[in-house]
């Protein structure tokens, strides 16, 4: 992974925003693509790259995309 691509997000952070069910982790950014984890509401996972729609997040030793409106950003 290249570091200019992560550098526009550096040390930034979300919250899992959700109603009540945990935020899903996929493997790219569509509904289509698999699951990776869960994470439960009010976890604070580290931002690689905000996007619109998608947004790249690490959070258990794990990075995947997580739909932007379920995150409020610090």
């Amino acid at each position: 992974s290249s570091t200019s691509a992560t550098s526009s997000a550096r040390n930034k952070y979300g919250v899992v925003h959700t109603k009540l069910s945990p935020l899903r982790m996929r493997t790219s950014n569509s509904l289509r693509a698999d699951v990776i984890c869960k994470i439960p509401k009010g976890t604070l996972v580290k931002i690689v790259s905000k996007g619109k729609e998608w947004t790249k997040v690490e959070y258990g030793g794990n990075v995947g995309y997580c739909s932007t409106k379920y995150l409020k950003f610090k």
